[in-house]
């Protein structure tokens, strides 16, 4: 079973949603080996809201979209979901090539943002000419593209301290509307400078954090005023 060695759950904390860390190739091959999956081999005894010792158990799983574009591809996969006996609430674990209250993988908007930098790099509109590229029915607009650099770079910098020691890149937190791509296609040359994935910082910091790298999870937006 390709299970990645278990992150340390921080206990006693609130939120109700965390990365589950793993090595499948993409969330497709999350889906399909799914039922499968030992996910209390993952979490361990204890349970990740209490800190109690078998207070915990899985109950049925959701279902959310999830959209891939290299290829384009849109359907539901499971989230495995489980209840802890002692506060009454469940929790889930999201697989960390997803993003939190986001459809699209992060393969995906990080590929398109490659390709905006392609584009801008040419002295194109790098928003326009990424949008236009891609599948016409995957409905990625100008607009989505740019919400996604923003997104990107957001997790970039309120991770930067976490990641700054594996891809020392200075430059993120100073980034403004007219560098965010270039901040952000920097900090993919630091992480692998091949294939510029992501992925490597991600589960750096679903390690060190037990947190999302990109989004806000459900546990973190119950608590913003």
């Amino acid at each position: 079973m390709p299970i990645a060695p278990p992150s340390q759950i921080q206990h006693r904390i609130t939120n109700i949603q965390y990365p589950f860390d793993n090595t499948f190739d993409d969330v497709w091959e999350y889906e399909k080996s799914f039922s499968s999956i030992n996910f209390e081999s993952y979490l361990g005894d204890q349970c990740p809201l209490c800190g109690r010792s078998g207070c915990y158990k899985q109950i049925s799983e959701y279902y959310r979209n999830a959209i891939t574009l290299f290829p384009h591809k849109k359907d539901v996969v499971p989230v495995a979901r489980f209840l802890c006996h002692k506060s009454g609430r469940t929790f889930s674990l999201l697989p960390y090539q997803l993003i939190p209250y986001h459809q699209y993988t992060i393969d995906a908007i990080i590929g398109t943002l490659l390709a905006v930098y392609h584009f801008q790099s040419l002295g194109q509109q790098g928003y326009h000419g990424a949008s236009l590229d891609l599948d016409p029915d995957c409905l990625v607009t100008p607009y989505l593209v740019h919400t996604w650099a923003i997104l990107i770079i957001t997790g970039l910098i309120r991770g930067h301290a976490v990641l700054q020691g594996a891809y020392p890149v200075s430059s993120a937190d100073k980034a403004t509307s007219s560098t965010m791509i270039r901040a952000i296609y920097l900090y993919l040359e630091a992480v692998v400078s091949q294939r510029r994935c992501v992925l490597p910082a991600v589960r750096r910091f679903c390690h060190r954090t037990n947190g999302f790298l990109f989004g806000v999870s459900s546990g973190d937006r119950s608590r913003a005023p």
